[in-house]
Order: structure tokens, then C-alpha cells, then sequence
């Protein structure tokens, strides 16, 4: 991971971490939302990333949805920013 992404990453923390608060997110499941905030990457190349297979994580993203109340990962990437945006 390049040191701009650190740096995203260590940024976004305290967003990851409210949420999974909040949802009742698994470890797995923020993971899973942290990799497609920093990377922006499609299922297949997400499962790669975390050694997982597309289709596990196209189960973590269903079951992020729901916890969310969300209907698509563009409205989970919306959630994010604007929960970043309260931290600022």
C-alpha cells in the first residue's frame, strides 16, 4: 500500500470505526467497506485484495446493505463521505 493510502486509510479510521459501531458490522464486513472506500475496486478484484473468493464478497456486501438500510455500494460510499464529513 502506497503511503497516500496509509495516510487515507489512517484518516478514514475513525469513520470505519463509528459505522461498525453503529451497524453492527463484523471485522470482516468493515474490511470489506474499508477496501472498496480506498481502493473503489469491483467484487472480484475486492476478493483478491482480501483473499476472499467475488462471491463472499458479494455476501458481506448484501449483508452490509441490510445493515444499513443501503440499496447499492454507491449509497454505502455516500454514507461514508458524509460521515467523514461530520468528523471534520
Amino acid at each position: 500500500m502506497s503511503l497516500d493510502l496509509q495516510i487515507i486509510r489512517i484518516n478514514l479510521y475513525p469513520v470505519f470505526k463509528e459505522l461498525k459501531a453503529k451497524y453492527g458490522l463484523t471485522k470482516r464486513e468493515t474490511q470489506v467497506i474499508e477496501a472498496l472506500t480506498i481502493y473503489g475496486e469491483n467484487n472480484h478484484n475486492l476478493g483478491s485484495r482480501l483473499k476472499v473468493s467475488e462471491n463472499t464478497i458479494k455476501n458481506h456486501m448484501s449483508r452490509i446493505l441490510v445493515k444499513t438500510k443501503l440499496s447499492s455500494a454507491r449509497e454505502l460510499q455516500a454514507l461514508i463521505l458524509r460521515s467523514l464529513m461530520s468528523f471534520e
